[in-house]
């Protein structure tokens, strides 16, 4: 997964990363799934 979490100013911030994945749609849809698995964060918690 390309994507990461990162912090600002105390916040948590889920950086979602396609950089190179403009004409891949299997790899876009490949890295959307492993976001939504790690998406488990309480409601308004992050940015």
């Amino acid at each position: 997964m390309k994507s990461k979490w990162i912090e600002h100013n105390g916040k948590k911030i889920l950086y979602q990363d396609f950089s190179n994945l403009f004409f891949n749609t299997n790899a876009v849809k490949e890295e959307l799934e492993q976001v939504e698995a790690v998406m488990g964060e309480p409601e308004n918690s992050v940015l």
